[in-house]
């Protein structure tokens, strides 16, 4: 890799206030510098936007660049700090976005439910109660009261494999029922009802 023989006399020169060094360590390191920008965000106009956050925040802290030991270190530093910032933002940015996305699907979504959540509860409920007796207390200590599998297990005294087999039955049973009338099964992971 190429090196600047002079980048600790740039960073000194920059540090008081030299134009023409600065442009030159920028044109020097530009390449390098983007070809690492690029491994952090894939992205050109991204990593064109970094390099000159870097070096923007270079030249306002340059006061600081005549105690710099190692100027590629500190180049490189810099352009890290910002492809970080620059991750953080655009996943910051997608959170909204998706955050966003949930609410408005929510919302558009809420009326359904609320034509659905009666028949669903009504499907289930007919679903539960036809159940052998053991599937059914099984899926009402679950599903209703919040009970783990091997607590399940432990107070009707059976195996914890027998409680998740029979779990799985009565879920797949309630499935069916509701897939025959027409309800999405997805939906359920909404309302909880599974």
């Amino acid at each position: 890799m190429r090196k600047l023989d002079n980048e600790k006399e740039l960073f000194i020169n920059i540090s008081n206030g030299d134009e023409r060094s600065f442009k030159t360590l920028f044109n020097f390191y530009i390449p390098q510098l983007e070809a690492f920008a690029f491994k952090f965000t894939r992205s050109p106009s991204a990593t064109e936007e970094i390099i000159q956050n870097a070096f923007i925040r270079l030249w306002l802290n340059r006061d600081k660049l005549a105690d710099i030991e190692n100027p590629r270190s500190y180049l490189y530093k810099y352009v890290s700090n910002e492809s970080l910032n620059f991750l953080r933002k655009a996943l910051n940015e997608e959170k909204a976005k998706m955050n966003f996305s949930v609410l408005q699907n929510e919302f558009v979504n809420s009326t359904l439910e609320n034509v659905f959540a009666k028949d669903v509860k009504r499907i289930v409920a007919s679903s539960v109660a036809r159940m052998p007796e053991q599937r059914k207390r099984i899926y009402e200590m679950s599903r209703m009261h919040g009970k783990s599998i091997p607590e399940i297990a432990s107070i009707l005294n059976i195996s914890s494999n027998t409680v998740k087999n029979t779990l799985v039955t009565a879920l797949k049973t309630i499935r069916e029922e509701l897939s025959r009338e027409g309800i999405v099964v997805s939906l359920l992971v909404i309302w909880g009802y599974m």
